[in-house]
């Protein structure tokens, strides 16, 4: 099968917008392309989120940081600011599940927002049930 040389044309031609397209806009590309490698989470950079709070689908969470120390140690997130009124999904609060290389960079009682998911449940004397898996945190 014969490809006609017009449509040969063509396809170069828009082949060659779409690369100046993506010079031109270098930077929202590249901005785009991190939020595609955040699982859709929302952008960083010019978003707020609440003090406390978290996505419909818990994709994302913003409370407070804590650290236990006993068991071996674990960090928390409260996502609720008033405990006397905890009427959300997990009480309010989730264990951390976090590299090192993502935490160190907190500390105890800090701001966060955290991304990723609630992957299940473990029972611990000094840390809540839910644990959430954490891919990337920052500071709020």
């Amino acid at each position: 099968m014969r490809i006609p040389k017009t449509i040969i044309a063509l396809l170069f031609l828009v082949s060659i917008s779409l690369i100046f397209l993506l010079i031109a806009k270098k930077d929202t590309f590249i901005t785009e392309l991190q939020n595609l490698s955040r699982n859709n989470y929302p952008p960083l950079i010019n978003r707020s989120y609440p003090k406390y709070g978290h996505s419909e689908d818990f994709s994302w969470v913003a409370g407070k940081l804590t650290y236990n120390s006993l068991e071996g140690g674990c960090w928390t997130l409260h996502f609720e600011e008033d405990k006397s009124t905890q009427t959300e999904e997990y009480n309010g609060i989730l264990s951390l599940k976090i590299a090192n290389n993502l935490i160190t960079q907190f500390k105890n009682n800090e701001f966060v927002v955290v991304y990723g998911k609630v992957i299940g449940q473990k029972f611990s004397m000094a840390c809540p049930p839910n644990i959430y898996e954490v891919s990337d945190i920052t500071a709020n």
